[in-house]
């Protein structure tokens, strides 16, 4: 009895142990299978970037298409960039190399497959344009690279490829080739407004609206499809013009990948590169209807029309200018021109004695924030009828048009009984002069305008006395209580309430 209970002891234990050593071996066995299957998986890395441990040149060629836009006709390495990315990935990496129209005379370059020279000219002969470029591009990645760019680390580019190529996060991935480091300055655009606002600001978590310096850009295909202009010069900038609209954040890749750009040489070409790189920019921004950049809030750059040049809105019809049509507001050059001519009339009347005050819609922004209506297109000013032969450039355009010394227009409206004065006899933005005269006490004149649904007769108490008010950066003449008039001449609540431009008669 004792034997047999042993017997049953041990038989228990050794089969306790097997299935120990089977549980044991099924976890070595597990071990090993996630292991593997872990490995094979993307890694993380802090960022949160997940990318393969390895990759080689199959990959780089198959995966990447090299774009050299920037490059100058008259002075160039790109033979030599060729044969170093020949060098360092192959003969078979794409490589694009794109200009606005064929060279002349044309570059000495070894084109094949894999090594084209594209236009963005119209040929009758050839499908050409950015559409039929994009066609072209096999990869899943683009890299733009200027002219003479050479890569310092082979590894450090595989990095920056693997994480780019294996994330979500960003639009594009910003890698120094100049030896100043790139700085990420905020943008703000506002189309409505014509208006780009560039100014330092603290970076967020590396994320950046726009990036400043001598780069390469390494982005989608996909996205660059999605682009309305993406081969436009400068094409660094006209990018992330592109992308601050689309709300595409990009992030400035630290490791050193590139050797420092050697720029021109030849000091001539210096100097003529720099006047193309100023001119290609103010076209850009003209192209992308960008009229005014302002830098740091206080330095402003006006783009768009001049004295010498038309005004970049053609005829008004019914009270509505063609931009409002667009979803845009006034053309901040315009506005400047509007302004200029507005305080040159300000300062004529005042030296000649000429009792005038702000009229309609250019006294309502005057109430509202000391500034034209923003969507307005000239300045409105009552005078006193008889006052006129005090001021010798109303009575010279009564006669004829009249350039006077600041070369601005004067000249009689031929919609009726009224004065217009001109920016330059070129630019017509412009400033209207309307004479009135009282009449049992009421202010009245002999044109009147249907569209205008303000221009209407009023009290002549209003103007006795004519009070000051803020406009354009000085103080001018206006009605005594201005909120009654203006309330007369456009309802209640005008002030508090403004109407916003659709396509309509708007104040």
């Amino acid at each position: 009895m004792l034997k047999t209970t042993s017997h049953k002891k041990c038989s228990f234990i050794r089969k306790k142990q097997t299935l120990i050593f089977i549980a044991l071996f099924l976890n070595v066995i597990l071990f090993i299978y996630f292991a593997f299957i872990q490995s094979a998986l993307p890694t993380d890395d802090k960022n949160g970037l997940k990318y393969p441990e390895k990759i080689g040149k199959k990959f780089i060629i198959e995966e990447i298409t090299i774009i050299i836009r920037e490059f100058e006709d008259f002075e160039n390495s790109l033979e030599d960039d060729i044969k170093h990315y020949h060098q360092i990935f192959g003969q078979k990496i794409d490589i694009l190399i794109i200009v606005d129209k064929k060279p002349y005379p044309p570059l000495k370059l070894n084109l094949t497959e894999n090594v084209k020279l594209m236009s963005l000219a119209f040929d009758l002969n050839i499908p050409s344009g950015s559409e039929n470029i994009i066609a072209y591009i096999r990869t899943n990645t683009v890299l733009f690279v200027s002219d003479g760019c050479r890569i310092a680390s082979l590894s450090n580019f595989k990095l920056v490829l693997q994480k780019f190529t294996f994330q979500n996060r960003v639009r594009a991935y910003a890698i120094q080739t100049g030896s100043a480091k790139l700085s990420c300055p905020g943008i703000q655009i506002d189309m409505k407004r014509w208006t780009v606002k560039i100014e330092d600001f603290k970076w967020i978590e590396g994320l950046c609206d726009f990036i400043d310096g001598d780069q390469a850009i390494l982005m989608k295909t996909d996205d660059l499809k999605k682009l309305a202009s993406p081969f436009t010069r400068p094409v660094q900038k006209s990018l992330y013009f592109q992308f601050a609209l689309k709300k595409w954040k990009s992030l400035v890749y630290d490791k050193q990948v590139f050797l420092p750009r050697q720029g021109l040489q030849d000091s001539m070409s210096q100097y003529q590169h720099k006047h193309l790189e100023k001119s290609r920019l103010e076209t850009t921004y003209k192209k992308f209807g960008m009229h005014e950049i302002i830098y740091n809030r206080n330095k402003h750059n006006y783009i768009g029309c001049t004295r010498d040049t038309e005004r970049c809105f053609g005829s008004v019809v019914n009270d509505v200018p063609d931009y409002i049509y667009l979803n845009k507001w006034t053309p901040p050059c315009c506005l400047k021109a509007i302004r200029e001519t507005a305080l040159h009339v300000f300062q004529t009347l005042e030296k000649n004695s000429v009792r005038y005050w702000l009229e309609g819609g250019s006294l309502l922004g005057a109430a509202r924030n000391g500034d034209i209506i923003p969507w307005d297109y000239d300045v409105d000013i009552g005078i006193y009828q008889n006052d006129i032969p005090k001021c010798k450039e109303i009575l010279k355009a009564k006669e004829q048009q009249y350039v006077d010394d600041g070369g601005f227009l004067w000249e009689k409206g031929i919609e009726g009984d009224f004065f217009r004065v001109h920016y330059s006899d070129i630019n017509r933005n412009h400033v209207d002069i309307f004479p009135f005269y009282s009449k049992k006490g009421i202010m009245t004149k002999n044109t009147w305008f249907k569209t205008h649904p303000q221009d209407t007769e009023f009290p002549e108490h209003y103007l006795k006395p004519l009070i000051t008010i803020p406009f354009i950066g000085r103080n001018v003449s206006a009605p005594n209580h201005i909120k009654d008039f203006l309330e007369l001449k456009f309802g209640k609540g005008v002030i508090e309430n403004p109407k916003y431009p659709n396509s309509k008669p708007v104040y």
